[in-house]
Parts: C-alpha cells; sequence; structure tokens
C-alpha cells in the first residue's frame, strides 16, 4: 500500500487531529507556549541589544530584536539565488517540500520536547494515517495486525506484528525498532532492554535468526547497534561471528543512523531538519553524564572482536543523506566496520536529509523520487535473503540427489 503525498488538506487534518491531543498530553499553558514559539516564523523578537538585518528588513533596538516575516523571507533565497549557489536539496526540492522541511527544523530546535513528541505519538499518527488511507481510496489495512506486549522483570515492550498471511511460515521477518520509551523520562538502558526484549520475543515466535532483518531509522538505528553490542557484552565469546546469548540476526538495515550520539564529526548542515546543538542535548537527555558509553553510544566502540562477533551474518546496509547532519557519522561507522572485515553496503542520496527514505514517502510528489529510497532497501534485502534462500534449496536439492 503506497499512499500518495502529503496535501495542504492532509496539512489541516493534521492540525485538527494534534490540536485535542496537545491539549490532553501537555496542557493548555504548554500548548500556548507552542503557538507563542510557531508565531516567530512571522514574527520573531529576541531579547538582546543589537543592530538587526533579516535579508531585506532591518530594524533597530535597544531592548529587542525583531524579525518580521522570518519564513516567507527565507524562501526569497529560493528565487533570488541562482541555483548553483544553493544546497541541492532546496534546488531540487518543491516549494511545498522546502516549506515542510523548514517548519520542522523550526520545531526541532525551538519547541518543548513534551510538545514536539506529540507528532510522533500514536495517537497523531494512527487516525493521520487512517485519514491518509481514506483519501487514497483505502478503508482497511492490505495486512493482519496484532499488537502485543511483552514483558519480563521490569521490562515492558510494546510491538506490533504485521503479516500478509498469519497462517503462513514467513521467509523473512524485518524486527523494525520504532516504538520504545523516549527521554528524558526514561533513560538508557530501558530503550536498549526493550530492544533485547523484542528481539528475544521475534526469535521465538521465528526460531531462525537467519530469517530475520532488524532496521530502524535514526534512533532506530543506534537501538539496533546498541541492541548487538549488548549481545556481545553478555559473552566473553569473541572470536566467532554470532557467538552471543541470542543468535545475531540475518541483516541490519540502518536509515540515518544515529550512531554516535555527541560527536565533533556531525555536519552542522544548514537544511537538515535535525539541527546539531538540539541533536545534542537529546543525547545527553538519554544518556545523561554518561554519554560517552559506548552501548549507549555505539560509535564510541572500538571493539573490532566485539564488532566481529556481533555483526549480522550478512551485514550491514547504511542509508544516509549527503547533506544530512548524520552524515560523517555513518561514513565513519562503514570505514571501521570495513577495516575489521565485515560486509557492510553504504547507500548516499545525493543531497539527501535525514531519513529521506522516509520522508519522501510523504512529502516528494513524484513517483519516482518518492520510492528510490524504499526500493533501495527493498531491492537489498531481497537480494541477501533470496540468494541464501536460493542457494540453500540448491544444496537440500544436492544432499538429496547424493542421497539416492
Amino acid at each position: 500500500m503506497i499512499l500518495g503525498p502529503v496535501s495542504l488538506l492532509d496539512c489541516v487534518v493534521a492540525g485538527i487531529i494534534i490540536a485535542p491531543q496537545m491539549l490532553f498530553t501537555v496542557g493548555p499553558l504548554v500548548t500556548l507556549t507552542v503557538i507563542i514559539r510557531i508565531l516567530p516564523f512571522l514574527c520573531e523578537f529576541r531579547h538582546r541589544s543589537s543592530q538587526l538585518c533579516v535579508s531585506l528588513v532591518c530594524l533597530r533596538s535597544d531592548h529587542v530584536q525583531q524579525k518580521v516575516f522570518k519564513l516567507p523571507f527565507h524562501f526569497l533565497a529560493r528565487y533570488v539565488k541562482p541555483r548553483y549557489a544553493q544546497p541541492w536539496f532546496i534546488a531540487e526540492s518543491t516549494v511545498f517540500e522546502d516549506m515542510v522541511i523548514r517548519i520542522v527544523r523550526y520545531g526541532f530546535m525551538n519547541l518543548p520536547v513534551r510538545a514536539a513528541r506529540v507528532l510522533f505519538s500514536k495517537q497523531f499518527a494512527y487516525p493521520f494515517l487512517k485519514w491518509r488511507m481514506f483519501r487514497s481510496g483505502h478503508f482497511s489495512f492490505p495486512a493482519h495486525l496484532q499488537e502485543t506486549v511483552i514483558e519480563q522483570d521490569n521490562t515492558s515492550a510494546a510491538g506490533l506484528w504485521i503479516k500478509h498471511d498469519p497462517e503462513q511460515e514467513p521467509d523473512v521477518v524485518v524486527y523494525y525498532i520504532h516504538e520504545y520509551s523516549l527521554a528524558p523520562e526514561e533513560t538508557h538502558p530501558t530503550q536498549v532492554n526493550q530492544a533485547v526484549l523484542g528481539y528475544r520475543h521475534v526469535l521465538e515466535d521465528v526460531k531462525d535468526a537467519s530469517k530475520v532483518c532488524i532496521a530502524g531509522d535514526s534512533a532506530g538505528g543506534t537501538l539496533t547497534l546498541s541492541l548487538l553490542l549488548e549481545l556481545g557484552k553478555k559473552t566473553n565469546e569473541f572470536q566467532l561471528n554470532g557467538a552471543t546469548t541470542l543468535a545475531v540476526p540475518k541483516l541490519a538495515v540502518l536509515i540515518s543512523p544515529w550512531i554516535t550520539l555527541v560527536s565533533s564529526i556531525h555536519y552542522p548542515s544548514e537544511v537538515d531538519y535535525l539541527e546539531r546543538d538540539t541533536l545534542w542535548k537529546y543525547g545527553k537527555a538519554y544518556r545523561g553524564s554518561a554519554v560517552h558509553d559506548p552501548i549507549a553510544s555505539p560509535g564510541l566502540c572500538e571493539d573490532g572482536d566485539l564488532w566481529t562477533a556481533v555483526s549480522p551474518q550478512r551485514g550491514y546496509f547504511i542509508v544516509y543523506g549527503e547533506e544530512e547532519t548524520l552524515a560523517p557519522d555513518a561514513e565513519a561507522f562503514v570505514r571501521h566496520q570495513r577495516r575489521n572485515k565485515i560486509e557492510v553496503d553504504a547507500m548516499e542520496f545525493k543531497g539527501g536529509i535525514h531519513a529521506w527514505p522516509v520522508a519522501s514517502l510523504m512529502l516528494s510528489g513524484t513517483w519516482d523520487r518518492r520510492l528510490q529510497g524504499l526500493e533501495s532497501i527493498v531491492g537489498h534485502v531481497r537480494q541477501k535473503f533470496m540468494n541464501d534462500i536460493v542457494t540453500g534449496k540448491k544444496n537440500t536439492i544436492s544432499d538429496i540427489e547424493a542421497s539416492d
């Protein structure tokens, strides 16, 4: 099921869905604060003494710095600057794509954490998805859905099984790390424990790690790598791949992974909606004073034997954007894994920003641009799994013929 791109009508509906959720989740005071902080896109006030110059508007105040019509004037750069002088993403994006990314970046930098998190909550995402399905002519999910809650000791994790046919054994299971507790209310290692618990549940159900692909985007990529390192940490046998308490999966797919929580190599991108300094604040909130713990921040792990032990059977596939904040982090991880002789493939999207294969599904207007990332990921997963399935069947036939 591939839905159409998000439209202005969808944005209006999203606002209608968000409004009561915001009031219920964060209360009227924080909601009012959000509205006040959004207004700077039209008129921004900053308390400091200085002369102000913003594009075509210059004002002077001894106490208040005022920016008038911030967002519209930023858009003028699309038409004033030549294409070659603009970042590739802005030059190639539509006005709608550019506008949405600018708004998301502004919200990421300025909105309170509790308010921003409403956008990622199930209470917002599910009704918005149902609306988009309805608008696209889909009135039911084209797959079997089964919600699951797993509990062990003091850890609880929620998951959703999506099965094409619940009566058939799957050839491939994608364990997508997406729903986990959020900081600052819950901090490391809660999220890693939830990821491990979910993976254990998947293995108990599938009973074959060679059928499993673990995947995640952004912080889900962090937890994917933390999960693998946690498996290896529980054993002292690092000599062989898979020498862990739980069998390693066949493949790991990382979409714009946040590999190192805080790193000087993070790129100060001007177009990515993940602003570097704000991202670091989230990283410190997740891990606190131990932000340099390799399990919490996998990019800091230099133990080659451990990485070899926990690497998936067919390695990693990493997708990231050229213009995103985390691009240098992904490139450093690829180099490190290859030095350890670990199988790793990477795809960089020209001019791409954070999690563009996911974002483009909702924002891009052209079919090719929307599906480029998804098709690349699906094609790579199919190649890694189907090659081994075909090889396994050939070996089975050869064994039968030999026995005859």
